[in-house]
């Protein structure tokens, strides 16, 4: 059984480009059809109604695109501080290393000159504990530990026990040194808060540095603030996310439809011509495609060859137009003869390959045209030493059929895409029975 190729199928449907082409401009005609019928429907409309949807459709156009500025105020608001938390350099240190220093700060009574005990200022814990806030100067701190002062803010903390009169200061570096250092640069401006003081508030208190401590390793305190910064980071960036899927959600207003102007009418008329070209186009390729599978028809040479097992030329009956040839050329891999040609190549095939045979038949000719124009290209053939006989088919013509008895040899002439292939089964067969052989075949396109 001869399996059809999928070159085959493409040369079939190029064939017919005249058909396909016709059908495309009827899509494209139906198409732009309905465009002319929709906008004429739209230029029915009440051009007052059209206003109206306008201004509807800005108001609401208004509400949805201040919602969206605000989240994206919001979301631009987010991407600063997190920028901001970014450089912070706290969160590259390594808690493994990191540095802390701290220290107590001891306040007791003092003796007057008679031994007796001075009051205690009251306040003066809470003085001292605001001014560790308030007043310290944190760029020299920071610039301590090489760092920003609000960074070394944020590695600082203090706690106040008013029972013990003691202030607990601890604040951590990227390294041992660092704290330390920083940690006497406060202890420095804690310093000049006394020096401040009126004499006697002054002379009424004493206070001391007690288990000043450096350390180097992972500190808990350090770890939460480290984490405090990384969290911040997370939950800023999932804040970012939720922000963006709710802006998301905002329902804009669908456009109203408006009055088309010329260039609209243009552009949709281009549009809808271009979309049904091309699916009048694309349908019947479809189309076509289906019925190469289907309807039995001989499609090409190399079939012909296959069910008769002789050489195949094609040639075009009538005139073509260039197109047409040029497909029919690169169909038949750029051999494409006249039918003068293609006869001499097969009545002199027929004789180098056969030379006992004297008398040929050509068979499958139903048209009294074709009879006459083959008969005039045997004629100009000349002399091959063999004899021909033009005969109608032997399926249909039972005096072409008793003729065949009187030939050597026959040559099927069939018309590419209008025989059907078990029609050419059957003449082959009978040609058999006959006890003949065919010895060529002429395909008309």
């Amino acid at each position: 059984m001869y399996l059809a190729k999928g070159r085959d199928c493409v040369f079939y449907i190029l064939r017919r480009w005249k058909s396909i082409l016709v059908i495309a401009l009827i899509g494209a005609i139906l198409m732009c059809g309905l465009d002319v019928f929709k906008t004429l429907r739209r230029w029915n409309r009440d051009k007052k109604q059209c206003e109206i949807d306008a201004i509807e459709y800005q108001d609401a156009f208004k509400i949805a695109q201040d919602q969206e500025d605000v989240y994206d105020s919001q979301i631009e608001s987010n991407y600063a501080k997190i920028e901001e938390l970014r450089k912070n350099p706290i969160i590259d240190y390594d808690i493994d290393k990191v540095g802390a220093s701290s220290i107590f700060l001891q306040f007791d009574d003092v003796t007057g000159p008679e031994g007796e005990l001075k009051p205690f200022p009251s306040g003066i814990m809470t003085l001292y504990s605001n001014a560790l806030t308030d007043i310290t100067d944190w760029d020299k701190v920071g610039k301590k530990g090489n760092l920003e002062g609000v960074y070394a803010k944020s590695l600082f903390s203090y706690t106040v026990d008013g029972t013990s009169r003691t202030i607990y200061l601890k604040i951590y570096g990227k390294t041992e040194k660092e704290s330390e250092a920083m940690l006497t640069e406060i202890l420095k401006q804690i310093d000049a808060y006394t020096d401040g003081l009126d004499a006697d508030t002054r002379d009424s208190f004493s206070y001391s540095e007690v288990n000043s401590l450096t350390r180097v390793g992972k500190e808990d305190g350090f770890v939460a603030i480290q984490d405090g910064i990384n969290n911040r980071i997370r939950d800023l960036n999932n804040e970012v996310v939720n922000l963006n899927n709710i802006k998301g959600d905002i329902e804009y207003p669908v456009e109203p439809p408006t009055m088309p102007t010329k260039v609209d009418v243009a552009k949709s008329f281009i549009k809808y011509f271009v979309f049904g070209f091309c699916a009048g186009a694309a349908g019947l390729v479809v189309l076509y495609y289906v019925f190469f599978y289907v309807n039995g028809k001989m499609k090409s040479s190399d079939e012909m060859e296959y069910l008769t097992g002789a050489n195949a030329m094609v040639y075009d009956f009538n005139k073509k137009s260039k197109l047409d040839r040029f497909i029919a050329k690169k169909e038949n891999r750029d051999l494409l003869y006249t039918q003068e040609d293609a006869v001499l190549r097969t009545v002199s095939n027929i004789k180098l390959s056969n030379p006992e045979m004297v008398k040929i038949m050509f068979t499958g000719i139903d048209s009294e045209k074709q009879i006459k124009e083959i008969k005039k290209s045997l004629e100009k053939a000349g002399n091959l030493g063999l004899q021909y006989g033009l005969e109608k088919n032997i399926l249909t013509d039972k005096e072409a059929y008793e003729h065949l008895k009187f030939y050597d040899g026959v040559v099927l002439v069939e018309k590419i895409d209008k025989v059907n292939s078990i029609v050419i089964k059957k003449e082959i067969e009978q040609i058999e029975l006959a006890g003949k052989k065919v010895v060529g075949n002429l395909l008309v396109r």
